[in-house]
C-alpha cells in the first residue's frame, strides 16, 4: 500500500508540472481520427503498438499550441461490404452509387452485414477455436502478417525411428520427426494410401527397410 501511495503523490506531481499552453482555444486546429480496434474483434498488441504513436503525435501537436481534437470510430471493414454490394448491384463507380442513393446504398450493405445473423441461427456461421501464431516475447498471438515478419529457414534437428513388424521381426518400418519426446505416446503408424513405398536392404546395416520411394533420397 505504501509503494501504491508513493505512485499516485509521483503522478499527481508529474502532471502539475506539464507544461500545458496558454491558449488552448487558438485558431490553429489538428484534428486527428483515431481507429480503436474493429468493432468484431478485440484489442491486441497491434493496437497498443499504433495507439502509443498515436498519442505522441496528438500529444506533441498539443504541446506546440494547436488545439487537438480527437475523434475515435471503428474500423468495420467496410471496403469489402461495399465490394459484395457493388457487385450484387452491378455497381461500377461513384454516379451508379450517386444515381441509387447514398442512404439506398447504406440500407444495402446493412443488409449485407446482417445476412450473418441468419446464417448464426442455422449454424452457419459458429463460435470456435483456432491455432494462431503467437509471440512469446509480448505473450500475444500475432496476426499472419505479423507472424511472417521475421520469418526465417533454420535447421531443425530430427531423428529416425525403426519400428519392426510384428510378423516379421527383420523387416521395420521407418518414421522421421522432430519431436522425439512424443515417441512413447505413439499408438500407430500411418501411410498415406496413394504413395508408394518400397522394402530396400541397407547393406551397410544388413537391415531391411520400408518406406516411401520418393523420400530414399533424402535419407540415402
Amino acid at each position: 500500500m505504501m509503494v501504491q501511495a508513493n505512485i499516485q503523490k509521483a503522478f499527481k506531481y508529474l502532471i502539475a508540472v506539464v507544461p500545458y499552453p496558454i491558449n488552448l482555444q487558438t485558431t490553429f486546429s489538428y484534428t486527428f481520427y483515431d481507429g480503436p480496434p474493429f468493432a468484431t474483434g478485440l484489442p491486441h498488441y497491434g493496437h497498443l503498438l499504433a495507439g502509443t504513436i498515436k498519442d505522441i503525435v496528438t500529444r506533441y501537436a498539443y504541446s506546440q499550441g494547436f488545439h487537438v481534437e480527437r475523434h475515435f470510430g471503428w474500423d468495420c471493414h467496410g471496403l469489402p461490404v461495399e465490394y459484395e454490394v457493388d457487385k450484387a448491384n452491378n455497381i461500377t463507380g461513384p454516379h451508379d452509387v450517386e444515381a441509387m442513393g447514398i442512404a439506398a446504398y447504406n440500407d444495402k450493405c446493412r443488409e449485407i452485414v446482417m445476412r450473418y445473423s441468419e446464417q448464426w441461427k442455422v449454424n452457419l456461421v459458429y463460435s470456435g477455436v483456432k491455432v494462431m501464431p503467437f509471440s512469446t516475447a509480448c505473450a500475444t498471438p500475432l496476426s499472419n502478417f505479423e507472424a511472417g515478419q521475421n520469418y526465417k529457414d533454420t535447421q531443425d534437428p530430427a531423428i529416425v525411428v525403426t519400428f519392426p513388424l510384428d510378423n516379421d521381426p527383420s523387416t521395420e518400418l521407418l518414421a522421421w520427426t522432430t519431436t522425439p519426446w512424443t515417441l512413447p505416446s505413439n499408438l500407430a503408424l500411418c501411410v498415406h494410401p496413394d504413395k508408394d513405398y518400397v522394402r530396400l536392404l541397407d547393406k551397410h546395416l544388413n537391415r531391411h527397410f520400408i518406406m516411401m520411394e520418393c523420400r530414399i533420397a533424402s535419407l540415402y
